[in-house]
């Protein structure tokens, strides 16, 4: 059996959830703190198990991080660009004074 992956949020729990918007996977309590406010609201969440998923998850990690500063977790939501942004993108990257939210 396959290890269960772990949550691309806070990258400790084990994930039990998958956001199809995001193409990522979260634990229930990220879900709810993170992904269930905001414009995250309208994201299309569904159980991890009934995803139809191959058994390596190990890449869904690295989708939750951003592709130009690969050490950081896509933590924001860029509402001009309507994609996951890290911070360095929102402080000094091509999203720089666009409007997000977290």
């Amino acid at each position: 059996r396959p290890p269960q992956p772990i949550c691309g949020f806070c990258e400790e729990k084990p994930a039990t959830r998958r956001c199809n918007t995001c193409v990522g996977i979260l634990c229930s309590e990220c879900e709810k703190t993170s992904h269930s406010k905001g414009y995250f609201r309208t994201h299309d969440i569904v159980d991890l198990a009934l995803t139809g998923e191959p058994t390596g998850f190990e890449d869904c990690g690295k989708r939750m991080k951003c592709d130009e500063h690969v050490d950081e977790k896509l933590s924001f939501y860029c509402l001009d660009c309507r994609k996951p942004v890290c911070s360095h993108c929102l402080i000094l990257g091509e999203h720089k004074g666009h409007q997000q939210t977290p």
